[in-house]
């Protein structure tokens, strides 16, 4: 009789969970945050869709053509942005960082073979390293500024002539 009734309270809860489930609603935050759970569950994640299927499920959660445009393009430009700044880092790391660990090896190591120890070294380390830690910080390197016309800016602005 207790096992009849156990599975009678089993049923019964499985039942007011579907009726909840079925009856609940989501915002949008949640639903994304659902979808994207599930698709990583669903070993979505590392598969490839095409245009015509994100196309099939936006139509399915209702989001315009125009809309579906906008989020394509706005995912678009974000994705640029994050690979200029990665290479933006590499050019650092290659253009700023490797020329001031040589250069001020260098430095040091001819300071130390004339004086015998670190003395005037010291001083082009910590001023090109406040420099460097500074443009780091600020995202704004001299050899990486865009604010200076090139030859291809000017040829286009009209202001060199041939």
């Amino acid at each position: 009789m207790d096992a009849q009734h156990t599975d009678v309270q089993i049923n019964a809860l499985n039942t007011q969970a579907d009726a909840q489930a079925n009856t609940q609603s989501y915002s949008s935050e949640d639903v994304q945050q659902i979808l994207t759970i599930a698709m990583g569950k669903a070993s979505l994640s590392s598969a490839q869709l095409s245009a015509e299927q994100l196309r099939e499920m936006a139509d399915e959660l209702l989001i315009g053509e125009t809309t579906l445009r906008h989020a394509i393009d706005e995912w678009y430009t974000h994705k640029v942005k994050e690979i200029e700044k990665q290479q933006q880092r590499k050019r650092f790391y290659r253009q700023e960082l490797l020329p001031y660990l040589s250069v001020n090896t260098f430095l040091i190591l001819l300071d130390i073979s004339i004086a015998g120890c670190i003395t005037w070294s010291i001083y082009p380390l910590l001023g090109w390293g406040a420099s460097l830690a500074l443009g780091f910080v600020t995202g704004w390197s001299p050899s990486l500024c865009s604010c200076r016309p090139t030859s291809r800016h000017l040829a286009t602005s009209g202001e060199v002539t041939a």
